[in-house]
């Protein structure tokens, strides 16, 4: 509604200073030069043109805002599943990947015993930490609840095992007045994939890997 209505302030603004400039032209306005009248046009409807831009910025900017929203998870500031899946799939079009599925052990636990707002505490200071472990390696995301995921693209097994046993250590997770540090850490499945190859089936194969990796004790890494 915004861009339709920027295009008319715009039509209509050049169209009435178009209006203006010939109406000067054919004397039908008080004598003066030609340039004089077009400038009279123009400068009538200026103000109009410039709002008219300035709407339509503003909705681009809006859109985009929105669009990013649509696809980063509030509270971990990190891509949503949607924001992951459709960034994975445009990275699985260019070549091969190492996907890691990563699991936040006990979290039930952490939440029962000390309250939601210790557990999304946890949560925050998770992604905060593997966000700094994978940089500008790989693309990172929240999938849901304790559930964060890892796409590596030309990346070797042995470097994303590497990888994983580094997300095993966890936090130090602060859950009282007497600033107790808790030891959280997390279980990590992996799993290779080709290019071109469905990311809803890599992660399949992942969280494979990654019951194993539970299984074997939890603060483990299984490869599927």
């Amino acid at each position: 509604m915004s861009r339709f209505l920027s295009g008319f302030v715009f039509w209509t603004s050049a169209y009435l200073g178009l209006y203006i400039s010939l109406l000067g032209i054919f004397g039908l306005l008080p004598s003066a030069p030609v340039w004089q009248h077009v400038l009279i046009g123009l400068l009538a409807v200026s103000p109009f043109l410039v709002i008219s831009q300035w709407m339509l910025l503003y909705q681009m900017k809006l859109q985009r805002r929105l669009s990013n929203s649509a696809r980063t998870d509030i509270m971990t500031k990190l891509l949503n599943r949607r924001g992951f899946f459709e960034k994975a799939e445009r990275i699985l079009q260019t070549g091969d990947a190492v996907l890691l599925m990563v699991d936040v052990d006990h979290f039930k636990s952490i939440n029962d015993q000390f309250g939601h707002a210790t557990g999304d505490k946890c949560l925050i200071e998770m992604a905060k930490t593997l966000n700094a472990l994978v940089g500008e390696k790989g693309t990172l995301g929240r999938l849901g609840g304790e559930e964060f995921a890892v796409l590596l693209p030309s990346t070797s097994l042995d470097a994303a095992h590497e990888l994983g046993e580094a997300f095993t250590q966890g936090i130090k997770l602060i859950v009282d007045e007497a600033l107790h540090p808790m030891n959280v850490t997390n279980s990590v499945g992996v799993a290779s994939a080709k290019q071109g190859e469905d990311i809803s089936t890599i992660l399949g194969k992942a969280d494979k890997a990654l019951y194993l990796a539970k299984d074997a004790g939890r603060a483990k890494v299984a490869i599927g």
